[in-house]
């Protein structure tokens, strides 16, 4: 982005140490120094919807939820197995474990 700045910049230094030459009637001087801080502003614009389309999840915080989810169903499944152990022979038939 800092390139873009600064290439608008140098065309707006240009154009403005050039303005009295005739020929800069013939360049886009004209337009630019109308439109250049509009277009950067539209560009920056852009350039945060492409982040946000683009953006990827940050790893560290994937580990980290995969952590925690790994260590929940951990515990449910040290649970699960504790109920099996504890329930009464019975009721296992009725669930058919």
């Amino acid at each position: 982005m800092e390139t873009i700045v600064r290439y608008a910049r140098l065309s707006k230094d240009f154009c403005k140490k050039h303005e009295q030459s005739f020929w800069i009637n013939l360049t886009d001087c004209v337009r630019i120094a109308r439109y250049t801080n509009r277009q950067v502003k539209e560009v920056e614009e852009l350039r945060v919807h492409v982040r946000q389309l683009t953006r990827v999840e940050d790893k560290d915080q994937t580990r980290f939820k995969r952590r925690v989810f790994n260590f929940v169903v951990g515990i449910s499944k040290i649970f699960f197995a504790l109920w099996i152990v504890t329930m009464p022979p019975i009721t296992l038939k009725r669930f058919q474990i």
